[in-house]
């Protein structure tokens, strides 16, 4: 018997194509949506518009394109048509487009210097099509699923090679009030015809939506779905979170979510482009679970990308090669039984950087382990794995365990896992599969150690008097420097682990060290200090009765701005802020009014998830500004109250699609909670 003889592992379905295979390499990449909402500053245009609002003054597609291959970023995907139905290009088969309007003249066309730009700078291009059209005569007739079909043509064949075609599910009123029933089967066929090369995004697409917008995928991520989920799916959305392991067919997650609040550019969240801490948990739960990264980037009214946008991006890409700039595995010793003890199939192919080869254990073995010699005793807190996908998506259970201790676990792993625990000081590193669907595969296997970090404790960014705050970092024996007035901390005070007394508002920066590598950006966060003289003063509520008064309203908006005016459908009581007195799960709105309970003097934090938008006020302050189109997002206030009673106010709309309004507040004698002592106005 010779043993390098032995087969390789059989594949077990579903499987991905060779489309699906070539858009996992792809893996982060930039959205853009543009056109009159970015004038406008709606989210979904009504179709309308005058065209004529259409005017970037200094529209430069190459300086998005630098923006993006500058991130780190391999494509980008236009919205060519948004459901207002204005196309960023010239076409034959509406009036509503680009040549309408007084850019370049009516001669202009957005998608063909996108993918000029694009060609020059090596990044491929990618088209987002709506079908819904909220402007097409045709609209809600059989005839417009024609007109549809030649207007994707136009994109799939004027502009060069589409690598993806992503369709929104979105399917509302046109401009005369009719729904249109899609032709999917001929939208799919269409571009199969003529860009083989591109996947199709919809809810169960070649790439499937993930049920919401956040920028998260499941922590267990199988790419399998089963028959029936299609388009405006509007079943049980862990599905498309989750994947399903008894699935029928390949369907692997992107995750799509924009840098901003808003999918388009306002002026108004030029200073609310996601941080760096928020791009990093993105980060590790959608390319970190498996997915790929569709990231929203919209350019500003004169067609640009804003430059807090790239500055957010240049900041996200430094992050990432700094944290994964050394590679320990990378010349290390990889042990472990392996198939047939054939060295094809030996734990050093995990590790020998090569995406064609692997690690695999013997058929009907379910389980394995792979054991990495460091060398010496090394800092790391990271693992990236990776099965041979080709082969199919087969672990459901894995440990990570640093000389012999456990450190991480995890569930599903596919064709990328970033495993992220608790920095430890070790010499071997093992990877034990626990349990898988056919005998489990690895085709990468790295280990990293990411950069110390600060995290700053306090009870609250705002307080009455005097506070304490902690420091802590997640690095054993790393050392934390700190300033107190918004300075670089490097050369800063030496933490020596004893709460730090604030007796004035303050903005405290800390940065950890350890072994040469120093945090990537220190901790910031600003304190305010309140004396008795800034306390709201309290009231006496009107009434007795235990609840809140509301209004009921419906509707379509998508920014409370617009629902100030409009008119009441119903009134009522309720317990809390609660949004099951609906009579409808899309296009509503609530206003809630009514008086809380401060038990004692002091600084209270308030906090607001919702989705779509939400606003709470306190008297008439607004302590929490959540509004927009937006997945359950939360967001958090603070407000000085005296003790005794202070009027309340909450708002809350939705557009459609999920839905949630969550209000809970703490603060001295309160811990984190629903608000339970309301009374009604």
């Amino acid at each position: 018997m010779i043993l390098d003889q032995v087969a390789p592992p059989a594949p077990i379905g579903p499987l991905p194509s060779a489309n699906q295979l070539a858009w996992y390499e792809r893996y982060y990449y930039a959205f853009v949506h543009f056109g009159p909402n970015t004038f406008t500053g709606q989210e979904w245009g009504h179709g309308d518009e005058d065209p004529r609002i259409f005017n970037p003054t200094r529209l430069d597609c190459r300086q998005w394109v630098r923006a993006f291959k500058d991130a780190g970023m391999s494509g980008v995907i236009l919205t060519a048509k948004h459901h207002d139905g204005f196309a960023l290009f010239p076409s034959k088969f509406t009036r509503h487009s680009v040549e309408a309007s007084p850019w370049r003249n009516g001669k202009g066309d957005v998608l063909r210097e996108l993918a000029e730009a694009c060609r020059e700078a090596g990044l491929w291009l990618g088209v987002y099509l709506s079908p819904w059209d909220r402007n097409h005569p045709t609209y809600g007739t059989p005839e417009y699923n024609q007109v549809f079909v030649e207007t994707l043509k136009e994109t799939l064949t004027r502009y060069g090679e589409v690598k993806e075609v992503w369709f929104d599910g979105a399917n509302g009123e046109g401009p005369n009030g009719k729904r249109q029933v899609y032709d999917w089967p001929l939208f799919v066929s269409t571009v199969r015809k003529y860009a083989p090369n591109a996947v199709i995004f919809h809810d169960g697409g070649d790439v499937r939506w993930v049920g919401n917008e956040s920028g998260y995928v499941g922590d267990t991520n199988w790419a399998f779905l089963p028959q029936g989920i299609g388009p405006g799916y509007g079943g049980d959305k862990n599905v498309l979170y989750q994947g399903d392991p008894n699935g029928t067919y390949f369907a692997p997650s992107e995750v799509n979510t924009s840098i901003r609040p808003g999918w388009f550019w306002r002026a108004s969240e030029d200073s609310r482009v996601k941080s760096l801490t928020q791009l990093k948990e993105i980060f590790y739960r959608s390319i970190g679970h498996g997915g790929n990264l569709l990231l929203n980037v919209p350019p500003d009214d004169r067609g640009l990308v804003h430059d807090n946008d790239i500055a957010a991006l240049k900041a996200f890409r430094g992050w990432r090669e700094a944290t994964f700039a050394h590679n320990l595995a990378q010349g290390a010793m990889a042990t472990g039984i392996h198939r047939g003890g054939d060295a094809r199939f030996s734990p050093a192919k995990a590790i020998d950087g090569d995406p064609k080869t692997y690690w695999a254990t013997d058929d009907g073995e379910l389980s394995g382990s792979v054991e990495v010699d460091l060398g010496s005793a090394k800092v790391f807190d990271h693992v990236v794995l990776g099965e041979m996908i080709s082969l199919g998506q087969r672990i459901k259970a894995f440990e990570v365990l640093a000389d012999g201790q456990k450190v991480a676990k995890g569930t599903t792993v596919g064709f990328r896992r970033i495993v992220k625990f608790q920095p430890v000081e070790a010499r071997r590193v093992q990877i034990r599969i626990l349990d898988a669907r056919a005998c489990p595969t690895l085709r990468m296997l790295e280990v990293y150690a990411g950069l110390p970090e600060v995290t700053i404790s306090a009870e609250g960014s705002s307080f009455l008097d005097r506070t304490e705050v902690s420091l802590q970092t997640d690095f054993p024996g790393a050392t934390i420097r700190y300033t107190l007035d918004g300075t670089d901390p490097k050369h800063g005070t030496l933490y020596r682990g004893e709460p730090i007394t604030l007796t004035q508002t303050c903005t405290l920066r800390a940065t950890a060290e350890h072994a040469g590598r120093t945090s990537f950006e220190p901790a910031a966060r600003a304190f305010t200090r309140y004396t008795g003289d800034d306390l709201r003063p309290a009231g006496r509520a009107p009434g007795t009765e235990a609840g809140v008064f509301y209004e009921y309203i419906e509707r379509g908006w998508q920014t409370l701005d617009q629902m100030k005016d409009a008119q009441v459908t119903s009134t009522g009581y309720a317990q809390g802020f609660d949004i099951g007195q609906r009579k409808r799960n899309e296009h509503f709105g609530f206003r809630f009014s009514g008086w809380v309970l401060a038990p004692a003097n002091g600084v209270y934090t308030f906090h607001l998830a919702s989705d779509d938008g939400g606003r709470l006020y306190v008297g008439d302050t607004m302590i929490i500004d959540n509004d927009g189109l937006h997945g359950m997002e939360n967001k958090t206030g603070e407000a000085a109250l005296a003790a005794g009673w202070h009027p309340i106010k909450v708002e809350y709309f939705n557009a459609g699609g999920g839905m949630g309004l969550d209000v809970k507040w703490q603060g001295p004698g309160v811990p984190l909670g629903p608000l339970k002592d309301l009374r009604r106005p």
